[in-house]
């Protein structure tokens, strides 16, 4: 009898040893991938660790496995930041996938998390695309933000930017007016105050010339020093028989832009203006 208790002993020990060797092996793997040297080699380390956790029998096992599956996440949306801060947006995108694919696999719910990275990879693309005056992929990815409640400022601007290329200057207007009251008024009122003065060149070819003076007078609100605003709405003046108006708008013009090209015949038509009025 004593025989066989010792032998059970002995196996109960043996066991112990064996849960014991199989945890600090889980944990080696553990350490070993926190201090890899690349992100990849990171995941895969505590995929390892987490799947020897897993099989180990050991009460605190479950919750190295739970940390195993915390770090995997969190590195891989790191991937997708370092991809998005090397300005590759096409792989950061593939990384997100990857990262969302993997909080699923354990149960994660990251939809705000991954919406917030999105809003990163489509901002950050509306903003190379300005750079590259490439307007199409501004408007596109600056829509992108936009539909998922990620757009900021710049959002808009970038948008507004686009849209002005593009000769939608309705859109342009509302995009823009959007970028100013969310803190981009450095950027987006000089643009803002040219869509006007596109509006007002409109209603100055169609001959709706009071019109023209509204949107003239639109474009200065938002950049008081747009010469060209009050050259268009001199003309406007002229052709609504406005005579001082036109002839203060002129001098207006010469005033903020006295280098003009055409400074010389403004100057004559002022003078020709104020001798009809004589």
């Amino acid at each position: 009898m004593k025989k066989i208790f010792v032998t059970v002993l002995s196996l109960a020990v043996a066991a112990v040893a064996a849960f014991a060797q199989d945890y600090n092996a889980a944990m080696e793997a553990y350490n070993n991938a926190a201090v890899a040297e690349t992100k990849a080699a990171q995941i895969a380390g505590f995929r390892e660790a987490m799947n020897l956790f897993a099989a180990c029998e050991d009460e605190d096992a479950p919750a190295q496995v739970a940390k195993c599956q915390d770090n995997i996440v969190n590195i891989s949306f790191g991937i997708v930041t370092d991809d998005i801060k090397a300005k590759d947006f096409d792989k950061a995108l593939v990384s997100l996938d990857a990262a969302v694919a993997a909080a699923q696999e354990f149960g994660q719910d990251v939809e705000e998390r991954k919406n917030k990275q999105l809003g990163n990879i489509y901002n950050g693309a509306a903003n190379a695309a300005f750079g590259k005056k490439d307007a199409a992929a501004a408007v596109e990815n600056a829509q992108k933000a936009i539909e998922i409640n990620e757009a900021v400022g710049a959002t808009y601007f970038f948008l507004g930017w686009g849209l002005s290329q593009q000769k939608d200057v309705d859109g342009a207007i509302e995009a823009l007016e959007k970028a100013n009251e969310m803190g981009m008024s450095k950027q987006a009122l000089p643009l803002l105050s040219n869509q006007y003065l596109t509006k007002c060149q409109a209603a100055n070819k169609a001959g709706k010339f009071a019109e023209a003076v509204d949107m003239a007078g639109k474009a200065l609100e938002y950049n008081p020093n747009n010469a060209n605003a009050y050259k268009l709405r001199g003309n406007a003046y002229v052709s609504l028989n406005k005579m001082p108006e036109a002839i203060a708008d002129f001098e207006k013009y010469l005033e903020v832009n006295p280098n003009a090209k055409d400074a010389e015949s403004i100057k004559k038509t002022i003078a020709q203006l104020k001798a009809a009025k004589k």
